[in-house]
């Protein structure tokens, strides 16, 4: 039987596949080296960060031209 859900798209199927697909990504992930595995969630960290600071970055403050005080 090949776990993957069929086109019916039920849910039954769905839950299905997920929880397979689910099952081999763990698979996959604890025979990765630990190595590997900092690497991918450093750069991962990283790019949330990156991410982040672009969205949110705080910009100096622009008074210069405003002396008339």
């Amino acid at each position: 039987m090949n776990p993957v859900s069929s086109r019916s798209g039920s849910d039954a199927n769905m839950t299905l596949s997920s929880e397979y697909l689910f099952g081999r990504q763990r698979q996959t992930w604890a025979s990765c080296p630990d190595w590997v595995q900092t690497m991918i969630l450093k750069n991962i960290r990283e790019t949330i960060k990156a991410k982040m600071q672009q969205e949110h970055r705080v910009r100096e403050d622009r008074r210069d031209g405003f002396t008339d005080d």
